[in-house]
């Protein structure tokens, strides 16, 4: 059945406005609020209002869904369902659409899901609007946006699919989740705060025992479909190896950049990244998924000497106090930069070698089942993208002719 989207909605509408920033009251949506595409209640915002008056039609209802018009190209159409806790009054603010279904005519879960298909996102890219630092789409653009969908039933079918795909990848996420909170025990039971530094280790400059190596400026006219594969920001930035974010440069240049050479194995770290995000100053390890590897600018390679385990150090820098000097040294308004030196000149505790080896031991059996899971976690995404294709292209269910 087709349908212009405002025949499926009793209103799409923006937020109040309203200037947050006291504390206390009602909480009220903002856009960082669904940027996990899931209602984050410690991303609300607040403006000392306790009495609703003329916010009453502004509360949320249980299952309307927000969804974001005004952002970077990449999250415009990004949306979250609202799912009422007891007593919770929300107050939707400026800035993010709420739509609120006619529950006649389609599924509200249903509905969140439509909104994350292939088709949708083409249908909004094409009435968006982009501009130098953001982008966006009209309220009356959204609304006569043309959407073919199934009955109430099918709707219903396609939705408990879905819901049970999106189930097993939250398992799957909080086992990992759970895992890595093992290993932060463990360290802190075994060494300590490395800035604090409670159990008295020695304490050096990190540049006694790290060398740090800083990539080359390659130019991206120069990037191929493949070839030799090139480390960039996103491939290190998320504290973990991500092999979706090569470039890559002809065979043959890894003989002219051979002091840019990486390898599987060696330990990266970030120098570039967003002020108050935690995508800088990330450590990981190189895949091996290739033989070698090039180094991009603003990632550098750390090359460990004797006396210092990389499972130590990786986990040093997860450490919050730790960061936090990292923080103190970046220099940036928006973007946030760190550079060779600054890493050279953090102050660590080291603890005795054998000490950090001993924990190595024990991390490197965790990490072995968190390597699995993250293999079955990336099988269970790649399932989840194809049964929301399917059920968004007719071939999940068919209706009755």
């Amino acid at each position: 059945m087709d349908y212009q989207l405002q025949e499926l909605f009793v209103f799409i509408r923006n937020g109040i406005t309203i200037k947050q920033g006291e504390s206390g009251g009602y909480p009220i949506t903002r856009i960082e609020t669904i940027s996990h595409q899931n209602v984050n209640r410690e991303k609300l915002g607040y403006a000392g209002i306790y009495d609703l008056g003329k916010y009453e039609k502004y509360v949320l209802e249980n299952e309307d869904i927000l969804m974001s018009h005004i952002n970077s190209e990449i999250h415009l159409g990004k949306s979250a369902i609202y799912e009422k806790l007891t007593d919770e009054t929300i107050i939707h603010g400026m800035n993010l659409l709420c739509l609120r279904v006619k529950k006649e005519l389609i599924f509200p879960k249903f509905a969140y899901y439509l909104f994350q298909s292939i088709d949708f996102k083409k249908s909004i890219n094409k009435i968006s609007k982009k501009s130098v630092n953001q982008a966006s789409f009209s309220v009356n653009d959204l609304k006569k946006l043309r959407v073919n969908i199934p009955n109430i039933d099918i709707q219903i079918k396609i939705t408990s699919i879905l819901d049970e795909s999106r189930k097993l990848i939250k398992n799957c996420h909080s086992q990992i989740e759970a895992l890595d909170k093992l290993m932060q025990s463990l360290f802190l039971e075994m060494f300590g705060n490395p800035v604090t530094n409670p159990k008295n280790f020695e304490r050096v400059r990190l540049g006694t025992l790290v060398e740090v190596i800083g990539g080359y400026a390659f130019k991206s006219r120069d990037f191929v479909k493949e070839g030799i594969p090139i480390i960039k920001i996103g491939t290190a930035n998320k504290g973990y190896f991500d092999l979706n974010n090569l470039a890559y440069l002809p065979i043959g240049f890894e003989d002219i950049y051979k002091k840019y050479c990486v390898f599987p194995g060696d330990l990266l770290i970030t120098l570039t990244g967003t002020v108050g995000k935690e995508d800088y100053g990330n450590i990981c390890e190189v895949s091996s998924d290739y033989s070698l590897y090039l180094l991009n600018q603003r990632v550098a390679k750390l090359d460990l000497k004797a006396g210092l385990s990389p499972a130590y150090l990786k986990f040093c820098f997860k450490q919050t106090r730790f960061k936090g000097q990292l923080t103190k040294l970046s220099r940036g308004v928006r973007q946030a930069n760190i550079s060779n030196d600054d890493i050279k000149n953090l102050i660590i505790s080291v603890p005795a070698i054998e000490q950090q080896k001993e924990f190595e031991d024990v991390t490197q059996k965790v990490m072995h089942q968190m390597i699995l899971l993250k293999d079955i976690l990336e099988l269970m995404e790649v399932q989840y993208k194809s049964l929301l294709y399917k059920a968004f292209k007719g071939d999940l269910f068919q209706e009755p002719s």
